[in-house]
């Protein structure tokens, strides 16, 4: 059972004494989970506490939120590019973001069973039938051209299905701290998913199974669309509370594209 072991032992290779330092000294990480990730950064600029600063002076107030120790992205191969050691992979009048290395990593299948339910996604393979492996971690460095300064970032970036990946990481014991989900561009709206990550673990219930755990996002960021609605109506049935804090990094100038809420105290 994954909860019965180190949040490491998910990895077959490379061994766990061949991970990077700075991951293998963690017993339980800080975890923002972006599902369909795609070649976004925007949620490694939002949690880094230059960015906090800049916000509250915008919004008038302090969010306070934690920063992550790692960011896991999902998406399956339609979205996923190859990484190459020091490639820009994104640049703007504000920002750079570099991958200064790429590591490949294979899961323990026993463990973290890959599959693609054709309901949720019309498309994707399994990247071992192709000789791939199932992600990697990437060592990333995001340069502000402005104020923020340069600062370093680790992404564990698998080829898994959003949905697969809750049931068989998130909700099945995975031993970390899952503070935040992102869910902005899961491609509902003709991008080829079937099924909202959000409806998967709220509107169904799947949230009962971490109440009370590590694993029980305290935020979620959303895209103010249908499924934004449907989350609001189904997490209020478990959190009451539940509170839009804030506008995301905003899209095209719109401050209220995306939200981010707070679930829980």
């Amino acid at each position: 059972m994954l909860s019965e072991m180190s949040w490491l032992d998910i990895f077959t290779e490379p061994k766990v004494d061949q991970l990077p330092p700075d991951l293998c000294g963690l017993s339980r990480p800080l975890v923002l989970w972006y599902a369909s990730a795609g070649d976004d950064f925007r949620p490694v600029v939002f949690t880094a506490p230059a960015y906090q600063t800049r916000l509250a002076k915008r919004i008038g107030e302090p969010l306070r939120l934690p920063e992550p120790d790692l960011f896991v992205y999902t998406c399956l191969d339609k979205e996923y590019e190859p990484w190459q050691q020091d490639e820009v992979r994104y640049e703007d009048y504000g920002t750079r973001v570099t991958c200064r290395s790429a590591t490949p990593v294979c899961l323990d299948r026993q463990v973290v069973p890959w599959a693609n339910d054709r309901r949720y996604a019309p498309f994707g393979s399994d990247p071992r039938r192709h000789g791939q492996p199932d992600g990697h971690i990437l060592d990333m460095e995001i340069l502000s051209l402005r104020s923020m300064g340069a600062f370093r970032r680790k992404i564990l970036y698998l080829r898994y299905e959003n949905n697969q990946s809750w049931d068989v990481l998130f909700g099945s014991g995975w031993r970390v701290n899952l503070k935040y989900v992102c869910a902005t561009r899961e491609g509902l709206g003709g991008g080829g998913c079937g099924k909202s990550v959000l409806e998967h673990i709220y509107k169904e219930g799947r949230i009962e199974t971490v109440r009370g755990t590590s694993a029980e996002p305290q935020y979620v960021i959303t895209w103010c669309d249908t499924t934004d609605k449907m989350f609001r109506r189904a997490a209020r049935h478990y959190y009451p509370q539940l509170q839009q804090i804030a506008p995301y990094i905003p899209e095209d100038g719109n401050d209220t594209a995306h939200w981010i809420y707070r679930l829980w105290e």
